[in-house]
């Protein structure tokens, strides 16, 4: 009876060895190639000056960890804006938020640079600003041939 019980342990390892390396093909094949962008704004204690916020891009593929990419604190509180080309911000602007205490604050902007990069710009708010007001803050890599989806 021993023996029958060890050529039953036996023989399933076998076949478990090759299970296991089909489920990481299945892991990797499960990764989508849509990308999920997001804005977060975690809490940020207020200066003596005023509030501030910092600022977070969240992203996200389905079978995959969420990426939290940390764009930095900006003084006074963050408004998403939606109509960013009326605002002077690029024309492929993906995301875009405003942080603004009294009279100073900060356009931020992501858009895609290429297929592998997005880029982080910001600028001052001023009176009169462009899209050429904007600088290069962060760049973020990203996989080639991505879909990329905005989640507001």
């Amino acid at each position: 009876m021993l023996v029958a019980c060890q050529k039953s342990v036996r023989e399933p390892a076998e076949p478990a060895e090759t299970a296991t390396v089909q489920p990481s093909v299945t892991k990797a094949s499960a990764v989508s190639d849509e990308l999920f962008l997001g804005l977060i704004f975690p809490y940020a204690p207020p200066k003596p000056s005023g509030p501030v916020t910092q600022a977070a891009l969240l992203m996200t593929r389905q079978g995959a960890p969420i990426e939290q990419v940390t764009l930095g604190t900006f003084d006074g509180r963050a408004t998403v804006l939606d109509s960013l080309v009326e605002r002077g911000f690029p024309d492929s602007t993906l995301l875009g938020f405003r942080a603004f205490h009294l009279t100073t604050g900060t356009d931020v902007a992501v858009l895609r640079a290429n297929d592998t990069t997005l880029h982080v710009l910001s600028r001052p708010i001023r009176d009169t600003t462009s899209a050429a007001d904007f600088t290069l803050l962060k760049k973020v890599s990203i996989a080639a041939h991505t879909h990329v989806r905005v989640v507001r």
